[in-house]
């Protein structure tokens, strides 16, 4: 190790462990070859071991701290060191660790103790001051930071320091000024950091968001534009610049780039992050493709060459490799690469996502739980297993996985909006305001958090804190307008329209551009009080001050819908997409027009455009789905539906639709249909009654006629009384034998009038009722 080696380290001394596995010294070394070797994750288990040992001193611990840190586990970490601390409370490398633990876990206030603990003792240590900084910054300290700013700056300018700590400082001070409300001062001062350090990935970085949060994204991917050009050879600039434009939806452009940075400069790891953002856009072939192109510079042979030499690759690159295929269903390749990878749980991990890909989640489930053991903090892994628990219907498993996620590593997927989400369809709209609480800290600007935090917050009674989301929500760039519109439509439900236009015009831009969403609820609000010339009149207006607007030709466009006007809606929604493609808005306005002008298919394309550029967002895929159900294509809702459960598997209307559909269909036996009516009953708490009827009707198709009187009876008890509830309570009596209550059950649903069955249920009682006849789903 001592010469750098630390992967053949690994290597060596993992072999020497099978044969030695309870050599507490060995584990420690293992452990630090992984730590070194950028595994820290990996190298948790092995010094966890180590660290048992008394005989090893705190030196094991110390270096478990680093390594549960370093791998996300943040909180884990920070207890770890808190234990370590009572044995030696002057070690000052394990108050870094904890401080820098606790900061990771946004816990400020408690890392802050050991900065100034640690300040005490090295006042200049700049790296010190920037990270306390930091956390004053997040507690909103102003004062003490600008004297931590101060501080660091004669530090900065007295001292020969690299360019990336003055690039840090210099982000650090236009960060100040921006959080301190001077956006002028702070503009100057960003646009001189991206000038004096045009090759710092990091600087460019912040620069770009400070922009974006002004809603100068153009801005913003212009400097990067320009800093990627000027350095052609910096991949760092070239990955965050194409990252940023897929995030703008400039999706070719972005590969594109990234594609000539690995052409030209023919490195495996060029060629690796081509890959990574393939992957991120669901490009499975084109992942596959760069990782062979990888994979072919390391070793300078053919990857589907027979003979390739599999030894030669790293098994995180092996791990990777395989788990492209796994989603590519090439099992065969992937056995072929897990006989060249010796690492445990890169082995699990891979049989794992196998299996689920196979479609046996209980035993992927099984795996996972093995890999977790060896692996504790991977949020990625923890998220995967969660959505497939979801698919197996373990629910409470689901729950616990994605929690595991979210605090692991807030920031690294939506593990925590998609937990909020089945918490707020299952009905706990409390703990689903704590999980986004909990998100937010990790992603602060989501605007779909926000809304839904607000949502959840006022229905709570907790309008403080529902306020003070939707504020955040209004000081993003191009969304004060969306925060203003929510406030009025939820006045409007609550106190009247007259609150609702009150507050419009008395806190909302109504003349704006930028709050044209707060426009077109406005005009809303005016045609449903019958004012709707007054409306048409405003709107028009305010777009012939700004025609070139997507957004008021949308608002234009949603008025004269409202007003019953669907031709001229239909050219003004066309041009608000021609002036932002990328508006969802507008496209799921036009497609609503167009469905509901019976032009489904030129309806289809637009709500697949909105699901594209918002796929956070189920409703495009869902009102397409209806769509497609009242236009009788029965089929392509159901897939449509299938699509859409996949990406939002919580989404209990869509599951409770593809039910009603197999049960028409003559689907009701099929397992798949068993397991989406009880997500149905699961995820939707505003019609459980109506969910657990369905049920019943599928557990009858399965036989199980115990399970549907059971349910029955729970659907009547949620109020869910309509004469085809009982008219199935009756049928589910019958095949169970109980004639006498299957009597009084077809009586009950004739006493609440004419129904589909009734006539049905006239001759079931007529013939004194016989036993089991007909279909079960009748």
């Amino acid at each position: 190790m001592r010469d750098g080696q630390f992967a053949d380290a690994a290597a060596v001394l993992k072999e020497i462990l099978e044969d030695r596995p309870d050599d507490s010294r060995l584990q420690h070394l293992y452990g630090m070859a992984l730590l070194r070797n950028e595994q820290a994750s990996l190298a948790v288990w092995p010094l966890r071991r180590a660290a048992r040992d008394p005989a090893l001193g705190l030196q094991a611990g110390i270096d478990l701290c680093e390594a549960l840190l370093r791998g996300g586990a943040t909180l884990e970490a920070a207890a770890e060191a808190d234990k370590l601390l009572q044995q030696d409370p002057e070690n000052e490398r394990l108050r870094m660790l904890r401080a820098r633990a606790n900061l990771a876990a946004l816990l400020q206030e408690e890392a802050l103790e050991d900065f100034d603990w640690l300040l005490e003792r090295y006042p200049e240590e700049l790296r010190i001051l920037q990270l306390k900084f930091g956390a004053l910054m997040r507690l909103e300290s102003t004062a003490e930071a600008r004297q931590v700013l101060e501080n660091m700056a004669l530090l900065v300018s007295s001292g020969d320091h690299t360019p990336a700590v003055r690039g840090n400082f210099c982000i650090s001070e236009a960060g100040f000024e921006a959080n301190n409300g001077d956006a002028e001062l702070a503009e100057t001062l960003f646009a001189a950091c991206a000038e004096a350090f045009p090759t710092q990935a990091a600087v460019q970085a912040r620069v770009a968001t400070f922009f974006e949060e002004q809603g100068d994204a153009d801005r913003a991917a212009t400097l990067l534009r320009e800093a990627a050009d000027a350095a052609p050879s910096q991949l760092p600039l070239q990955i965050l610049l194409a990252s940023k434009l897929r995030n703008l939806g400039e999706v070719a452009e972005a590969e594109e780039r990234l594609r000539e940075t690995a052409e030209t400069l023919g490195t495996p790891v060029a060629w690796t992050r081509l890959a990574d953002l393939l992957l991120a856009l669901d490009d499975l072939p084109g992942a596959r493709e760069a990782i062979d192109r990888a994979l072919s510079l390391r070793t300078g042979q053919d990857p589907d060459a027979p003979d390739f030499p599999y030894a030669s690759v790293p098994e995180d690159g092996l791990f990777a490799y395989a788990d492209v295929l796994v989603q590519l269903g090439e099992h065969e390749r992937v056995e072929e690469i897990l006989a060249h990878i010796q690492e445990p749980v890169y082995r699990l991990l891979i049989e794992a996502r196998t299996k689920a890909e196979l479609g046996e989640p209980e035993a992927a489930l099984a795996l996972w739980d093995e890999a977790f053991l060896i692996w504790p903090s991977n949020a990625g892994a923890r998220y995967l297993a969660g959505r497939v628990a979801i698919e197996a219907g373990d629910y409470e498993r689901a729950a616990s996985l994605l929690q595991d996620s979210l605090r692991a590593a807030p920031e690294a997927t939506d593990a925590g909006l998609l937990l909020a989400r089945m918490q707020q369809a299952q009905g706990r709209s409390a703990a689903a305001l704590e999980t986004l609480s909990h998100y937010l800290l990790g992603h602060k600007n989501d605007p779909t958090a926000l809304r839904m935090l607000t949502g959840i917050a006022i229905q709570l009674g907790r309008s403080e804190m529902g306020q003070a989301a939707r504020g955040a929500l209004a000081s993003l760039a191009d969304w004060t307008g969306v925060a203003m519109a929510d406030h009025a439509q939820d006045a409007w439900r609550a106190l009247g329209a007259e609150v609702a236009l009150e507050f419009l015009d008395t806190n909302a831009q109504l003349d704006d551009a930028n709050q044209a969403a707060a426009l077109a609820v406005w005009a809303e609000i005016q045609i449903a009080e019958g004012r709707g010339i007054e409306a048409l009149e405003r709107v028009e207006h305010v777009l012939n001050e700004e025609p070139e607007s997507a957004g008021l030709q949308e608002a234009w466009g949603r008025t004269l819908h409202l007003s019953g006007d669907l031709e001229a809606s239909e050219r003004a929604l066309r041009r608000a997409l021609e002036l932002d493609s990328r508006s969802a808005t507008a496209a799921i306005a036009l497609a609503e027009l167009l469905a509901e002008t019976q032009r489904i298919d030129e309806a289809l394309t637009f709500y697949d455009a909105a699901e594209r550029v918002d796929p956070q967002n189920p409703a495009p895929g869902y009102d397409a789905a209806l769509a497609l159900l009242a236009a009788g294509r029965e089929q392509e809702a159901a897939e449509r539906l299938e699509t859409l459960l996949e990406a939002h598997p919580w989404h209990g209307n869509a599951a409770h639709e593809f039910v009603r559909i197999a049960l028409q269909r003559g689907e009701g036996a099929a397992p798949r249909t068993l397991a989406l009516a009880r997500r149905a009953v699961e995820f939707r708490s505003h019609a459980r009654g109506e969910s657990l009827a369905t049920l019943a009707r599928v557990q009858r198709a399965h036989g199980d006629a115990a399970s549907a009187v059971a349910n029955l009876g729970l659907a009547v008890e949620f109020g869910e009384q309509t004469p085809r509830v009982y008219y199935d309570l009756g049928r589910a009596r019958e095949e169970l034998g109980e004639l006498e209550a299957a009597r009084a059950a077809y009586t009950r649903a004739l006493e609440g009038g004419e129904f589909a069955e009734a006539e049905a249920a006239r001759k079931r009682l007529g013939s004194s009722v016989p036993g089991p006849a007909g279909s079960k789903t009748d």
